[in-house]
């Protein structure tokens, strides 16, 4: 299976339920990295845009319903960037 494939089976499963101690370090762990990616837009030693794009998912993991929600932007994101590539190919 191609890994375009997985990772849209994965983004159209719903998200799934989380153990009290994941809903609670995932989220605190997201904060530390967007806030080391914010460290890193100031300071040019620290690469600041991967650790924002890891850390933003994390934050999301408190709920299930803010997770899914993610989840939606991301495949919605997706295909529109799938669309634009098609675009960009086609000219």
């Amino acid at each position: 299976m191609k890994l375009a494939q997985r990772v849209e089976d994965l983004m159209t499963q719903p998200a799934p339920e989380r153990p009290l101690w994941q809903r609670v370090v995932l989220p605190f762990a997201g904060l530390i990295l967007l806030a080391l990616g914010l460290i890193g837009w100031l300071l040019p030693v620290i690469p600041g845009l991967p650790l924002a794009i890891v850390g933003a998912p994390f934050v999301l993991c408190f709920d299930r319903r803010a997770e899914q929600w993610g989840r939606d932007r991301m495949r919605r994101a997706r295909a529109g960037w799938l669309r634009q590539i098609a675009r960009w190919r086609a000219s």
